[in-house]
């Protein structure tokens, strides 16, 4: 490659992760296109940086054109012998899970002349997080049979496949896998086990787990609020969280939401966001609004919504249903007397 066309590459590359920070992947592709006229060809690098500027915004894009974009992509990796590097397949199958495309990412995940860790890794946590539970344990269950060892990234993307009653068992003998291979002491591990343990109700496992946490994190306190909050224990809930905030751990949206779940102090939760500044993030207005209207209060759900800077046709819903179910009561009401 001469030198021209080096400095050339060296400067696309350069644009491409400049893209990624920006998480403008439009732009990136334009840019792809516009490069593909010159006669220097794109390599492996190319396309890893190109599918990881996809990837990094695959939540803001809309799913069909981005399904068409990413198959395209695909194809000119086929063409060019570039689909033979596994970490670029390994990112191509990422981004096909990230847009809920599970028969292509499993087609290239099958078409893979070698497979690692990461790339199990990928298509694994791809099915826990798409909800295909029973896939994503069949698939571990494969990868130890062809002797691969998990890692702490396998287990972290698997454990949430097993946050249910119908699968404690796989996930207390996951948890014995790592603890086996001495990687259940990681504080991701550990937060992972714990909200697993909560979610099936487990709650002394839980508990155990984060007690024994030498780095507890946000994390950490935030699957112990929403375990106590899940099963019910609301006072329970709200103590974690006054310890928390004891120990000067900075709260955020997810805690909230984890209280909230409570529903028992809305007032008072309400008064934290305020002061907490988090009364901005549109989640977290959403459920207060869903709370308040839950608890009969509407009227403090409809001044909430109006006063959001956020068109929120959630909280919307959950007002009209919230009157209709006053209106329902009161003409029982009127029925029986």
């Amino acid at each position: 490659m001469s030198l021209a066309s080096t400095i050339r590459l060296s400067y696309f590359h350069s644009s491409l992760k400049s893209y990624i920070e920006r998480q403008e992947p439009k732009s990136a592709l334009l840019l792809l296109r516009q490069f593909l006229q010159f006669t220097v060809k794109p390599n492996d690098f190319t396309f890893s940086l190109l599918l990881k500027s996809y990837a990094s915004s695959s939540s803001a894009l809309n799913p069909i054109i981005a399904k068409i974009e990413v198959n395209q992509t695909r194809t000119h990796l086929v063409k060019s012998g570039i689909d033979q590097f596994v970490y670029v397949s390994t990112a191509l199958l990422d981004l096909y899970m990230k847009l809920g495309c599970m028969e292509s990412a499993r087609g290239v995940f099958g078409e893979m002349p070698q497979r690692d860790v990461v790339s199990w890794n990928a298509l694994l946590c791809g099915y826990s997080r798409n909800g295909y539970d029973i896939d994503a344990l069949e698939l571990f269950a494969q990868m130890l049979r062809e002797g691969l060892a998990p890692r702490i990234t396998t287990l972290v993307g698997l454990i949430p496949s097993c946050g249910s009653c119908d699968n404690l068992f796989p996930g207390m003998c996951i948890h014995g896998m790592g603890i086996k291979a001495g990687i259940d002491f990681d504080s991701q591990v550990k937060n992972a086990l714990t909200s697993m343990y909560a979610k099936c109700g487990d709650l002394g496992t839980a508990k155990l787990l984060f007690v024994e946490m030498e780095e507890k994190t946000v994390v950490s306190w935030n699957s112990m609020i929403g375990a106590y909050g899940q099963n019910g224990f609301f006072d329970e809930a709200l103590l974690m969280f006054k310890r928390m905030l004891e120990e000067s751990f900075e709260v955020n949206s997810v805690t909230v939401l984890n209280l909230l779940s409570t529903s028992n102090y809305a007032e008072l939760i309400h008064c934290y966001v305020i002061k907490s500044g988090l009364n901005n993030d549109v989640s977290v207005i959403t459920s207060l609004v869903c709370v308040y209207a839950k608890c009969g209060d509407t009227v403090s759900a409809e001044l909430l919504n109006m006063l959001s800077p956020h068109d929120n046709l959630v909280s919307l819903t959950v007002i009209i249903s919230s009157y209709g179910m006053t209106q329902v009561f009161l003409l029982q009401n009127t029925a029986g007397a």
